[in-house]
């Protein structure tokens, strides 16, 4: 397989890795709420990530750390994409619910994509093009809600959490590519350890300053709390984002964005399965199209 094809599968393989993150963080979300759960999860993250990272560091000592600039990009990564973004994405979500939240979300693989060709010079092939447009079309429409369902307080003033949020990951995504520019050699275990310990940090360093640490950890020791923080910090941020940045390592950002964020295609069977719901026609129809674009986004050429 090829560094494209190797791209292409890690991006899949976070794409499934994210939709389960989900479905373990649901519960604490609700029960100790969404701050102290995303301080908690990164954490945990990050302290797996460090261990992780450890046998690597022996394998090659000499060639393991990179220049400044690689270190300044995932620093700068990991605030924005993780902390910044987040923020704004849970804004989103308590003002607008899940649906309107996840249309807003699809408009990053297309922000990411624009700014990778300003600022990196990485263009996309007509079929990638395609399948770009397939897969925010599929995903837009299999989340776009109801009539009958959607959210009172959805609006555009609202909406402007999402879009800010999608803009903010983003960036994050251009920001960690270009360290892989920069440095060609970067270890990808190193690169996520940095990307999210950076992110930890600063949100743990906010909640010092706020006088929320303490608090924020206490709520999530439960014991039927702190093993569904545990695994959606596996999923996500550890084995899921290692997926992610070691994708970037080998596919232009847009793309690997673009598969990525398909994660609602993959979260409403997940959740129509667990939650014995019903899907409908434009689900199915909008996870076809996504699909196709898959397989556009895969064509090299």
């Amino acid at each position: 397989m090829n560094n494209h094809g190797i791209g292409i599968s890690l991006a899949l393989g976070a794409l499934v890795l994210w939709s389960l993150t989900p479905f373990f963080l649901f519960s604490p979300g609700r029960r100790i709420g969404p701050y102290a759960t995303n301080l908690t999860r990164l954490l945990v993250a990050a302290a797996a990530l460090v261990v992780l990272t450890i046998p690597q560091y022996f394998s090659d000592p000499h060639h393991f750390f990179p220049g400044p600039a690689p270190w300044l990009l995932l620093t700068a990564s990991g605030v924005i994409g993780l902390v910044i973004g987040d923020i704004y994405l849970y804004r989103s979500l308590f003002q607008m619910g899940p649906e309107y939240t996840s249309l807003m979300m699809t408009l990053s693989p297309a922000i990411t994509a624009a700014m990778s060709f300003f600022l990196l010079g990485e263009t996309l092939s007509p079929p990638q093009l395609g399948g770009m447009a397939l897969v925010l079309g599929g995903v837009a429409a299999a989340t776009w809600p109801k009539r009958s369902s959607s959210h009172p307080h959805a609006s555009w003033r609202a909406a402007w959490n999402g879009i800010v949020s999608a803009l903010l990951q983003g960036v994050g995504t251009v920001l960690a590519r270009q360290a892989f520019l920069r440095d060609a050699n970067l270890n990808p275990f190193f690169a996520t350890t940095l990307r999210v310990g950076s992110g930890a940090v600063a949100l743990a360093l906010f909640a010092l300053v706020t006088g929320t640490f303490v608090s924020s950890l206490a709520k999530s020791r439960d014991s039927t709390i702190l093993p569904r923080i545990v695994g959606g910090a596996m999923t996500g941020p550890v084995i899921g984002m290692l997926c992610y940045i070691t994708a970037l390592k080998y596919q232009s950002a847009g793309v690997v964005t673009t598969i990525t964020f398909m994660s609602p295609l993959l979260i409403i069977p997940l959740g129509t399965w667990r939650y014995r719901t019903q899907l409908g026609r434009r689900v199915i129809f909008g996870g076809v199209a996504a699909l196709v674009g898959v397989a556009l986004l895969g064509w090299n050429s």
